[in-house]
């Protein structure tokens, strides 16, 4: 339960994409793994990218080719990338950023991301405009949890760790913000713009 808190000087909202801002489209997993007929699995895939592509240390399609090759799969790269940038973007939780950039705080995406999905929500998600940056993994170099990807979202905002909110639906994320300094905060994903209004209004960033 989230109880409101008192007004705190938060300058700055660090705010994951998926569970948050999105979310893949119903049946995603199904549509990646129906692509797939001598053994790959969508399971397989996402440990690979979470692994080597959301760093930025081996680029998805790469990664991509190097696992179809090793099965046999004959589903085409672009084929694959398309599927995997189906995504639900929630207008709702936009709405909610400008009302929190509107009090004079600002706001950011701070994402685990592979630079194809990256610039594919840039290109459709309607962030551009509502947001005053846009932080993801791929680019820093780092991921969440680890240490660096939080140092380096506070290098570019300029707040201090006290100052800034994370709102997250991972915990291991969630807890990492927190060792770090950050006011961390973890959202149910089920619960779509909703929950992202009550963390926001328990923290007075909106009404």
């Amino acid at each position: 339960m989230l109880v409101r808190m008192a007004a705190q000087q938060i300058k700055a909202v660090l705010l994951d994409a998926d569970g948050v801002l999105q979310w893949p489209v119903a049946g995603w997993v199904d549509g990646i793994n129906a692509l797939m007929h001598n053994g790959g699995t969508w399971a397989e895939l996402d440990r690979r990218e979470q692994t080597y592509a959301v760093t930025g240390e081996q680029p998805f399609p790469e990664l991509l080719r190097e696992y179809f090759d090793e099965l046999g799969e004959t589903v085409t790269v672009e084929r694959m990338i398309d599927e995997w940038n189906k995504i639900d973007f929630w207008p709702g939780s936009l709405d909610l950023v400008d009302q929190v950039r509107a009090g004079g705080v600002r706001c950011y995406v701070a994402s685990n991301q592979q630079a194809e999905r990256a610039a594919y929500m840039r290109a459709h998600g309607g962030f551009e405009g509502r947001f005053d940056g846009e932080f993801y993994s791929c680019e820093l170099g780092v991921a969440k949890p680890d240490a660096g990807f939080f140092a380096a979202c506070l290098e570019r905002t300029r707040t201090s760790p006290g100052e800034t909110l994370f709102i997250d639906d991972k915990q291991p994320n969630v807890v990492a913000a927190a060792s770090a300094g950050l006011i961390a905060q973890r959202i149910d994903p089920a619960d779509g713009p909703a929950g992202l209004a009550r963390i926001l209004a328990a923290h007075a960033l909106i009404p």
